[in-house]
């Protein structure tokens, strides 16, 4: 039946589950690399065929979990050259890799590889001959350092270096000889600031090339971003600012510092909440290019600690925020909730995308669970690690409600899990387990990824 469609219309649908989707996504890994689909690892066995469709897909983001497989990589590349034009990514995985053989070797790949673009090096630094090369290379646009360690071994100055195409996900304006480094080219995706009140308003002249976020650390200090309009006017990339609350204070998140949460304050105020939760992360997005304004800019992401009913925070969360991409809480107190009921408030978020519930479902309660139980673990846990098989019972409950969340919320693409108990729940003792990790929503309502699960008995 695949054999009689056109070969485009064949390619086409297997460009369309090639992947799964990653999260968190907003990073240059995340958007420079992909993980492929089982549904493409499948077909790529079907028959020739398919499998010549599929293979530019499969091996287009190539993770290197071991050293010997570059070399074997290599001779791969001089047997088929057509096999070098299909690598568009290369990721360093977990590895050991050292810096001098495994250097040498990546540098002898890379002129095999004629339509490389990206080269992420995740926690590894680089060194001058990996940086020549890759300046060499026609093709790469990028070479991916996670900080500014990353660039910590190529020899000083760097002002006489090209660094055009080093991409630091992360960087800090305290890290020593970074006026220099951003001199050369270099780029920065996400720019911290750990102390954003000894900021000036001379700061919003700076200019960081790259720049798509800036992630403010806010202390007990009051802050001033006087600099921010000019600062954000100047750089079209940046997409986000995050305020990140160091020290679990609620001043810090004032319609005074960020004029965007005001109406928030404002109802939550005058329904007798504002003691009731404080927000431990917020971010602003642009909606469109132009200076600092709440025209301009919107929230798309709320973490909170909650310790109302979330019956009632919500509604008001989604009346003030009516864009919010990114909804999260960690429920500091004990009352159950009728999963319906919170699906229905849940539903009033109609730009949700993400949800990132902390100790949620022990609290969630249906007239139906009583015909699943008892819930079958998903795993397999050996009966001498109570606590943990106590854990993956709970899994088993956890991914039920969660399809019935999915199913009341059609925008809703990731969910990050973080759900803790312990071997005897009354008594908060005898053990502890925990489930955490990303779950991806699929089509089907059904989800992706594997959760980590992880216990200690008492």
């Amino acid at each position: 039946m695949l054999s009689k469609l056109p070969e485009e219309l064949l390619h086409l649908a297997t460009q369309s589950l090639a992947y799964n989707l990653a999260y968190p996504s907003d990073s240059p890994s995340g958007a420079h690399f992909k993980n492929s689909s089982p549904e493409l690892i499948a077909l790529s066995a079907v028959n020739r065929q398919l499998r010549r469709i599929s293979l530019p897909f499969l091996f287009a983001f190539f993770r290197l979990k071991r050293l010997e497989v570059l070399g074997e990589l290599i001779q791969k590349c001089l047997s088929d050259q057509t096999f070098g034009r299909i690598i568009k990514t290369i990721k360093l995985d977990t590895m050991y890799f050292p810096m001098e053989t495994g250097h040498e070797e990546l540098c002898m790949l890379l002129p095999h590889l004629t339509r490389l673009a990206c080269i992420d090096l995740q926690g590894y630094t680089s060194s001058i001959a990996l940086l020549n090369a890759v300046n060499k290379h026609p093709s790469v646009s990028a070479m991916i350092v996670d900080s500014l360690y990353g660039v910590h071994h190529l020899p000083k100055p760097l002002s006489s270096l090209d660094l055009s195409k080093v991409v630091v996900e992360c960087g800090s304006i305290s890290h020593p000889g970074l006026e220099t480094s951003y001199a050369r080219g270099l780029k920065v995706y996400q720019l911290v600031i750990r102390q954003p009140e000894s900021l000036k308003e001379e700061f919003g002249n700076s200019t960081f090339q790259g720049l798509h976020e800036i992630s403010l650390a806010m202390n007990r200090h009051p802050i001033l971003l006087g600099w921010l309009p000019r600062l954000a006017s100047a750089h079209p990339q940046l997409k986000n600012v995050i305020f990140v609350d160091m020290s679990n204070s609620k001043m810090q998140f004032t319609s005074d510092t960020i004029p965007f949460i005001l109406p928030f304050i404002e109802k939550s105020s005058q329904r007798g909440l504002d003691t009731t939760f404080n927000i431990t992360r917020l971010v602003i997005s642009r909606t469109q290019c132009g200076c600092l304004s709440t025209s301009g800019w919107h929230v798309a992401e709320l973490i909170m600690n909650v310790q109302s009913s979330l019956l009632v925070i919500l509604p008001i969360v989604a009346s003030c925020f009516p864009c919010l991409r990114t909804l999260g809480f960690w429920i500091y107190h004990k009352r159950r909730y009728n999963v319906d009921k919170l699906v229905a408030v849940l539903a009033s978020f109609r730009s949700l995308r993400v949800l990132k519930p902390a100790r949620l479902f022990k609290q969630l309660r249906s007239p139906d669970e009583q015909l699943h139980r008892p819930w079958k673990p998903l795993r397999h846990i050996d009966k001498i690690h109570r606590v943990r098989r106590l854990g993956a019972r709970a899994e088993a409950r956890l991914y039920w409600y969660m399809s019935l969340i999915s199913k009341g919320l059609p925008s809703l693409e990731a969910v990050y899990i973080e759900e803790e108990g312990y071997g005897d729940e009354k008594s908060c003792s005898h053990g502890d387990w925990f489930l955490q990790g990303w779950l991806s929503v699929r089509g089907a309502r059904d989800f992706a990824g594997t959760l980590e699960l992880g216990g200690i008995s008492g």
